[in-house]
């Protein structure tokens, strides 16, 4: 009996009573199997979202992508190490010299918290991460998170289907991918999420009505608005939905309350952030909510008073009372903050995403970044690929089914796709909405077809029917052949559908692969054999910066590689990719575009050690200096009229061979990129000079450069730095002539540089006054050296001394336009040191070079005229200073300092002047007084400078 027992086999253990039981109790209903199907099949797509992303990491290393991710990743590597209070008053001397940057109140620091965030808390937990693995794996992260957003908007805009599909497209969608790679550390890698999760639920509560929801939506506007500057996109559609929604009559409580909610609150909030501060309430772009919160004030109040009075003639009365008054009043409203210059203009961006053509006649440097170009079609097709044909249609299934959550998406799909068209980095913007109306269309589609071929056909019943039939039933059993048919085509565009997603599929792994998972920093290519060749130039360049330069050096490039030389090369910069200084960037363009000998006199004035150009002749890397040369002419000419871009160019076309013109063969850009370019051989059977990436013979193969020389040149020449040459002590050409009485057997040398005893009297005369005013290289080397000893001991104390006096009058009322001033007046006292000795009266420095103006040069300070092109500065102090008594006063000898130091007190002195002419804040005799100490022991004036400056203040100035 045991052994029969033993005998059993499995299929007898499992029909047993007990086992089957047990497996009942496990068995899931049909929701539960279809809920745990859904959650499997989002885990997998979340997964896949974060490991499509790793192709850079695999087939390169873990390294930080493109420019602006550098300085993101630099400030993050402060924060970690610094805090976040040293973080948010962190002033950054490396860059924009001699200006500097306030870094915290100039950025969005949502993605640097964040990224500090994560990083805090795997310490805490007990990983031993760097803060650069965290940096790099970042956007996958938020990528993943991303797919979940998509999966519950869809579900909310159809059904659960059309959420799985969004959120499978979304993954691996190119549009989206090129902007969160690892390694692609910039804004929009968690900006997209925030954008996408603020809409889900501001949608979510105008559904629901519900308070929690729009209080989230505010927060996730928060969260945006924080991360990234495209938050004007949001503040922008939603009030533009809520004005579709009013006008087609979905006006709604749960309307009022959740744009009520989300917009104060989000406000609020957003008030929190440096950069943006005020911007909601004084800035033009943001009218538009407000003008719609105070429209859904008044539907609020008209919906009251509707309800209050019972007859319909004393309501249209009423109504068109209020409506006229509310609309006149915000007119009046918005006019008088526009003119009184309380409510700015809107932005030289924003013009050009209505007008695509604004920027390149207005703002040329705007225009001259590849992403604010035109999209092409073809980019469409690269980065959306089946999704352009699904998009129309599922805007078809939308309006087919109408409610508030298909209008916003409607609106959000076609607003985002013109702007994307408009310019190509707002692609990123549309692939959300594009995704999920796409998914709606592929959710509606495959039910549709699913049902056919589900459904059961009529015409086996009339095959198996019994007894004869009459003609007429036999021809209503044709009639019932036909959905056979359907199920057969139903079955075939399944298939087709399939073939089409997968292919889908296909190009989107492939794009990612090889388009965007190549950091640009590390440039990739393939040999003649088909292997792949790797060119790390700029990692090498920026090495030899960090090793063999001094750690104060200076380095000028354009404005594109200066973040990079920031991070990497530990450098000083003078221009970077924080373009908030048009004049600054155009006086580096004006550099590259100038004859050597004009551009050597603006890198002294910038103070620059080291210059780095990039050139593509040798690899054939197109995207180098030499063909972004015309942006920099065009910029250079925004702000200096000599700059003409015609100059460049012959008959209209921009040629770097014989027939190029000839400033564009001697300026300093073509030089530095062609130096010693001749004498290579870059390809057989070409002649030596031969670029590759113009595929042209260069026209100038005899280059050579007086004030710079080479110092590196990377292994492909693509990054090439060169040192600036100290100035020459040039010796006076002029010549001693002999006074004609005197015997001519005395022989005289010109250049000799020390007295000669057989000299005679007016002769050694002459030559002591020659001496006195040509002294010898030696001496004049060290007057030099003594000088700029004195000039560095002088800057600091003297920018602190400037940026101390105009503190007195504005730094309590007005503490963001004071640290705004504090860099242009540091660099104001930077231009007065470096700039020649003038004769007083004649160079002072002037309101322009405060920076109060910015179409004034930073190097107007110098006040060269019109002969080098400088634009003239403000003469408003020039005339004050020529008017009057005080011009007198100015010309005594007890004013009438010598040497730099006493140049800067007069400037100083000067500027309390403007103080109490302008502003007028001091009014009682104790405070003239106590001010005129203050700025007299700044200053540190002798007794007879402070009774003539006593005497000029209280009789001329104060009134």
């Amino acid at each position: 009996m045991v052994a029969a027992k033993m005998e059993k086999s499995p299929a007898d253990l499992l029909a047993s009573p007990g086992v089957s039981s047990l497996l009942k109790s496990f068995k899931l209903k049909t929701k539960q199997q279809e809920l745990l199907i859904r959650v499997t099949i989002l885990g997998l797509i979340y997964v896949l979202a974060f490991i499509t992303r790793l192709f850079s990491v695999l087939r390169y290393e873990s390294m930080i992508h493109e420019f602006d991710p550098y300085f993101n990743y630099r400030v993050t590597q402060y924060l970690t190490q610094k805090g976040f209070y040293e973080f948010w008053n962190w002033f950054d001397s490396e860059s924009w010299y001699p200006l500097g940057r306030i870094i915290g109140g100039t950025l969005y620091p949502g993605l640097m918290v964040t990224a500090a965030f994560i990083f805090w808390t795997l310490r805490f937990i007990g990983f031993a991460v760097h803060i650069r693995e965290v940096c790099v794996l970042l956007a996958p992260f938020f990528a993943s998170n991303t797919t979940l957003v998509a999966y519950f908007f869809g579900k909310l805009l159809w059904d659960s289907g059309a959420g799985l599909v969004a959120a499978a497209f979304i993954a691996i969608c190119p549009g989206y991918i090129s902007r969160s790679v690892a390694g692609s550390y910039d804004n929009e890698g968690v900006a997209i999420f925030a954008l996408l999760l603020t809409f889900y639920l501001f949608v979510k509560a105008v559904n629901t009505g519900s308070l929690a929801w729009a209080l989230a939506s505010a927060f996730g506007y928060f969260y945006m608005v924080s991360a990234w500057g495209g938050y004007v996109f949001i503040i922008n559609l939603i009030p533009l939905y809520v004005m579709v929604l009013l006008i087609t009559g979905r006006y709604s409580m749960r309307l009022y309350v959740a744009y009520n909610s989300m917009y104060v609150l989000g406000m609020l909030l957003a008030m929190q952030i440096r950069f943006v501060g005020f911007q909601h309430v004084q800035s033009g772009e943001h009218m538009a909510a407000m003008g719609v919160f105070f429209l859904l004030q008044v539907f609020y109040f008209l919906d009251w008073v509707k309800y209050l009075l019972n007859d319909p003639k004393k309501f249209h009365t009423f109504l068109k009372v209020t409506v006229t008054s509310a609309v006149g009043l915000g007119a009046i409203a918005l006019g008088v903050g526009t003119a009184s210059g309380y409510i700015s203009p809107w932005t030289g961006r924003f013009y050009s995403l209505l007008d695509p053509t604004y920027a390149k006649d207005h703002i040329p440097i705007i225009a001259s970044v590849s992403e604010h170009q035109p999209t092409a079609w073809s980019s469409f097709m690269f980065d959306y690929h089946i999704l352009l044909i699904l998009f129309p249609a599922g805007l078809y299934f939308c309006f087919k089914r109408l409610s508030d959550a298909t209008i916003f998406i409607a609106m959000y799909g076609l607003t985002s796709m013109y702007f994307a068209g408009v310019m190509v980095r707002l692609i990123l913007v549309a692939t959300p909405a594009v995704c999920l109306i796409s998914a709606i269309a592929v959710s509606a589609t495959i039910k549709s077809l699913t049902q056919l071929v589900r459904a059961k056909s009529k015409f086996v019943s009339v095959v198996s029917g019994k007894g004869a039939t009459s003609a007429k039933a036999s021809s209503k059993g044709s009639v019932d052949q036909s959905p056979p048919f359907q199920r057969d085509g139903a079955i075939a565009l399944l298939l087709g559908f399939f073939y089409l997603l997968s292919r889908y599929a296909i190009h989107c792994t492939w794009v990612t692969s090889e388009a965007y998972s190549s950091p640009s920093i590390v440039l990739a290519a393939r040999g003649a054999h088909g292997n792949r060749v790797i060119f790390d130039d700029y990692r090498e360049a920026y090495f030899w910066l960090r090793q063999n330069t001094p750690p104060e050096a200076k380095v000028m490039s354009w404005w594109d590689y200066g973040y990079q030389i920031t991070a990497m090369g530990n450098r000083t910069v003078i221009v970077d990719n924080n373009t908030w200084n048009n004049t600054h960037i155009a006086t580096v363009g004006r550099a590259m575009s100038s004859y050597e000998d004009e551009a050597y006199e603006i890198i002294r004035s910038l103070d620059v050690d080291y210059v780095l150009v990039v050139f593509g002749g040798v690899t054939g890397y197109s995207s180098d200096d030499i063909n972004k040369f015309l942006w920099m002419v065009r910029i250079g000419g925004g702000v200096f009229p000599v700059i003409k871009e015609p100059d460049y160019l012959v008959n209209g076309e921009y040629r770097i061979d014989k027939g190029a013109a000839p400033k564009m063969l001697n300026c300093l850009m073509y030089k530095l990129s062609y130096y010693r370019f001749g004498e290579l051989t870059t390809e057989y059977g070409k002649p030596p000079g031969y670029d590759r990436a113009r595929g042209v013979e260069i026209g100038n193969k005899d280059i050579k450069l007086e004030h710079l020389e080479e110092a590196f040149t990377t292994s492909n020449w693509i990054v090439r730095i060169y040192k600036v040459k100290p100035p020459n002590n040039r010796r006076s050409t002029k010549t001693l002539v002999a006074a004609p009485s005197e015997p001519s057997n005395t022989t005289q040398n010109p250049s000799c540089r020390r007295p000669c005893p057989n000299l005679s009297p007016p002769q050694a005369q002459l030559q002591a006054a020659a001496l006195r005013r040509d002294p010898p290289r030696r001496v004049q080397h060290l007057r030099q050296r003594r000088q700029d000893q004195h000039h560095r001991q002088d800057r600091p104390l003297l920018a602190r001394l400037g940026f101390f006096v105009v503190a007195i009058d504005i730094g309590l009322r007005n503490l963001d336009l004071l640290l705004s001033l504090e860099n242009r007046i540091k660099y104001t006292v930077f231009e007065v040191l470096s700039s020649d000795e003038p004769r007083l009266g004649e160079e002072e420095v002037g309101l322009g070079e405060l920076g109060l103006s910015s179409s004034i040069s930073p190097i107007s300070a110098r006040r060269r005229g019109n002969r080098d092109g400088f634009v003239q500065p403000n003469n408003m102090w020039s005339r004050y200073l020529s008017s009057g008594p005080k011009s007198e006063f100015l010309r005594t000898p007890e004013c009438r300092m010598s040497g730099r130091r006493k140049r800067v007190q007069m400037f100083l002195i000067h500027l309390v002047f403007f103080v109490f002419l302008t502003r007028k804040i001091i009014k009682g005799e104790k405070q003239k007084s106590m001010m005129f100490k203050l700025c007299i022991d700044l200053t540190d004036c002798n007794v007879a400078d402070k009774k003539a400056v006593w005497i000029v203040l209280t009789n001329h100035h104060i009134k």
